[in-house]
């Protein structure tokens, strides 16, 4: 048995090892009063199958978990957390932490403070609670909750579920077919990786995207289908939707209020084709030729709706504020 200049207690039950680790304590001769009762553990330590339950203290810790299904606690202060892999389950608590899943269906919560959390491979469920955010989730088929605070999510690979909550949130689906729903706040969504720089920028997923109520932005790529919501929303259209065969679908376009910008490629020159097509049973957005958008027949859309903007005027919408 080794002594430390800290408290390490170890309990082993079954195949699961229950680790607390303490600050340093003052040195004094006089013996040491009966220690309360500690509280049992939330978790049934029989689901654990080879994990740790590892709890952190109240300053900045370092914590790893094992190959198997951990409980990672960082309570109070700017902890770093890691995984490993395994189904784990983190909790942030206090402070601006930093966590990462690895791999395994892992289960993520940031508690208060400005956090960092990373899910990688696996069907991760990262939650920010309070703060401002930032979350990725990387491989896998991800469920994202931003909470209060300006949020920044990311679903990355896979077919993710992203929802911003309050205040002002921006939304990634990336590749997959992804829902994304902003919630109160204004948000900025998108289910792709969008471009300033002429390249492609659609992975050519199906999207959903729901802006929630306040004024949001909406990125929309080819096939996706967008609901703006409460408020004056931007609905952002343009020429990487390239094929008349997958416009982006309007689904409650407001006219007087909600716009729809449509953005040009920066080498597409000056010269270009705006119509509305609002025969037979839904109404057409083409641009030069092809129909980027459309919206329910009868939607009473006019060109004071629309806006025609070049990539170099329309960085605000193709890029968060």
């Amino acid at each position: 048995m080794l002594m430390l200049a800290g408290m390490m207690g170890l309990m082993l039950v079954g195949a699961t090892a229950i680790i607390g680790i303490e600050g340093e304590t003052d040195e004094d001769d006089t013996a040491a009063a009966p220690e309360e009762e500690a509280p049992r553990p939330s978790a049934d330590l029989y689901d654990l199958i080879a994990g740790e339950i590892r709890a952190g203290t109240g300053d900045a810790d370092e914590i790893t978990g094992t190959e198997g299904a951990d409980q990672l606690g960082g309570y109070s202060g700017d902890d770093v957390m890691a995984g490993a892999s395994g189904d784990d389950m983190m909790r942030g608590d206090d402070g601006a932490d930093r966590m990462t899943g690895d791999a395994g269906d892992d289960e993520m919560h940031g508690g208060d403070g400005d956090d960092l959390i990373y899910g990688s491979s696996g069907d991760d469920a990262l939650f920010g609670h309070m703060g401002r955010d930032l979350m990725q989730g990387d491989a896998g088929a991800d469920i994202m909750h931003g909470g209060a605070g300006d949020d920044s999510l990311s679903g990355g690979a896979g077919e993710d579920a992203l929802h911003g909550g309050l205040d002002n949130d921006v939304l990634t689906g990336g590749a997959g077919d992804d829902t994304l729903f902003g919630s109160s706040g204004d948000d900025w969504i998108t289910g792709f990786t969008a471009r300033l720089d002429g390249s492609e920028g659609d992975d050519g997923a199906r999207d959903f995207l729901n802006g929630g109520d306040g004024s949001d932005t909406l990125l929309a790529g080819a096939g996706d289908t967008l609901t703006l919501g409460a408020g004056a929303d931007f609905a952002v259209a343009g020429d990487w939707i390239g094929s008349a065969d997958d416009p982006a679908e309007l689904i409650d376009f407001l006219t007087g209020e909600d716009q729809l910008i449509l953005v040009l490629n920066k080498d597409a020159g000056s010269d270009h084709d705006v119509t509305i097509d609002d025969s037979g049973t839904v109404t057409r957005i083409v641009l030069d030729g092809v129909v980027v958008a459309t919206l329910p027949g009868g939607t009473q859309i006019g060109m004071s709706d629309i806006a025609l903007l070049p990539e170099g005027e329309a960085a605000g919408f193709l890029r968060p504020g």
